[in-house]
């Protein structure tokens, strides 16, 4: 059996000739992220602020490997929902 590991490795430390092209086909949605003081036992708590983060796997798959340079196309369905 022949042995690729010089080759492999070549290919692996050079820089890519090209920018990778990746498709997802998956959900994308987000998360609300509720900011609220220290919980106390029988005494109501007022959240004052949140924010919208994303989630589901297809949508975090497709962020983080643009985030690595990849060029990415993420195709999901969209409710009528707000």
């Amino acid at each position: 059996m022949k042995d690729l590991s010089a080759e492999l490795n070549r290919a692996v430390s050079a820089p890519p000739d090209h920018e990778p092209s990746v498709a997802v086909v998956a959900d994308l949605n987000f998360d609300y992220i509720y900011e609220c003081p220290v919980l106390e036992e029988g005494r109501e708590v007022l959240i004052r602020s949140f924010h919208r983060e994303l989630a589901g796997a297809g949508g975090i798959a497709a962020c983080g490997l643009a985030r690595l340079g990849a060029r990415v196309r993420l195709f999901a369905a969209v409710g009528d929902e707000p």
